[in-house]
């Protein structure tokens, strides 16, 4: 195989890819709240035929979930009971697998349904 081949197989797998990533799908968001009434309000909030929902009401627990079965986008509360919100994003961040992942912080309920449906439909836009 020459050289010259090599740029074209890049190109075809990242093609390849972007086809992937655009297929019509699911998204799947994750809230991370450990008030179960808050919990339900962001879901009601949020719940589309499109989107699969889970739910964790830890911190851990919200890792653990994001780990073995990787989400679109994450709503997160910045109180729960094992560690803070900002431990949860800063784990996040260090960690590659999970670093590219969209994360809504949630006490400005008002904005949060807006926000996080423009994350999960154009994540490059929602930093």
């Amino acid at each position: 195989m020459s050289a010259s081949q090599r740029p074209t197989e890049g190109v075809s797998a990242a093609l390849s890819q972007i086809k992937e990533y655009a297929k019509p799908r699911r998204k799947r968001l994750l809230i991370v709240e450990d008030n179960a009434a808050e919990q339900m309000s962001i879901r009601e909030l949020l719940d589309h035929n499109d989107i699969e929902i889970v739910t964790s009401d830890t911190g851990a627990g919200a890792l653990s979930t994001l780990r073995e079965n990787p989400c679109d986008c994450v709503v997160l509360d910045l109180r729960l009971p094992d560690m803070s919100g900002f431990e949860v994003l800063d784990s996040i961040r260090k960690d590659d697998s999970l670093s590219t992942c969209p994360v809504v912080v949630s006490p400005a309920a008002s904005f949060l349904w807006r926000k996080t449906l423009n994350c999960i439909r154009w994540p490059e836009a929602s930093w």
